[in-house]
């Protein structure tokens, strides 16, 4: 899911973009891990969600890309569709907003590129949620907690 690793051009990832979002209201965009075979590392977060349903944008890191997009999309129609982070609580989907320092970072550089500008403050929201094996807890215990300011996704993320 990393285009720019795959060598697509910056155009054509803004004009991906610019279209998924125009289309769908939203678009996922990630990074792929360094090890495909381990998902520490890699993250996928919403670009679209703030300026098409005034909603907060949404990440997860650590998890494999396929499950973060289930959980992903699946979040910003239960949001669009009225819900509430509470509701996500209800769902085993815990949520942390993501500390200001990260905002500015390459972390979220799509969506910086897209907007011209960093998310704002409260604006990008952590989920962790539970899988067959794991609670929502738990995963949010051995994950890059991105309320802490002190932990990235990768920690030889250069930012």
């Amino acid at each position: 899911m990393c285009m720019a690793c795959d060598g697509i051009s910056e155009e054509k990832i803004a004009q991906w973009l610019e279209m998924t979002i125009l289309t769908n209201g939203w678009a996922l965009q990630g990074v792929e891990p360094p090890d495909p075979s381990n998902p520490a590392g890699g993250w996928l977060y919403t670009v679209g969600a703030t300026e098409s349903f005034g909603l907060p944008e949404l990440v997860i890191a650590d998890r494999p890309i396929d499950e973060a997009g289930h959980v992903l999309n699946w979040a910003v129609q239960l949001l669009r569709d009225g819900g509430s982070l509470d509701d996500l609580d209800a769902d085993h989907v815990l949520w942390v907003p993501v500390h200001d320092e990260h905002l500015p970072t390459d972390l979220f550089a799509s969506y910086t590129n897209h907007y011209g500008e960093p998310p704002r403050t409260g604006q990008m929201i952590q989920l962790f949620a539970s899988t067959r094996e794991h609670s929502a807890e738990c995963i949010k215990d051995s994950s890059t907690n991105l309320s802490d300011p002190s932990q990235r996704p990768d920690d030889s993320w250069p930012y």
